[in-house]
């Protein structure tokens, strides 16, 4: 929500899921019977209008907030496997793949240390260690 206070044109206000719907321009001015742009005149009426109900609020003697809309409502997004089979199968896999990559790095360091044990015994270790 800070987010589209900040940055109002930018970042649209975050409505719980579902309490709103997106609508074109012709669909809003089909249902609205109104317009979906201004121009620069009644936009300036507008904000005529706002203050003049504001001064009035003021002059009855009620409080006007100056605090931002905040809606209480937090809504957090977490994505959950739609297959218990998929990720535990994908897991496996991920597994032996692990188990593959370290048995063949054995492997090479074992043939290694071999060689360089066979050279050493031969008497030709500097030719093997790089």
């Amino acid at each position: 929500q800070w987010m589209h206070h900040a940055f109002p044109r930018e970042c649209p206000f975050p409505h719980v899921s579902g309490t709103t719907q997106q609508v074109t321009p012709r669909q809003f001015q089909e249902e609205a019977g109104e317009s979906s742009s201004h121009d620069a005149l009644s936009l300036q009426e507008e904000v005529e209008v706002c203050k003049d109900a504001r001064q009035l609020a003021v002059a009855a003697g009620e409080v006007v907030s100056a605090e931002l809309p905040w809606a209480p409502e937090e809504e957090l997004f977490v994505k959950f496997p739609t297959d218990a089979k998929a990720g535990s199968s994908r897991g496996m896999f991920r597994a032996a793949m692990m188990i593959l990559a370290a048995s063949s790095l054995t492997m090479v360091t074992l043939s290694a240390a071999a060689t360089g044990m066979a050279a050493s015994s031969r008497g030709g270790l500097e030719k093997c260690v790089v």
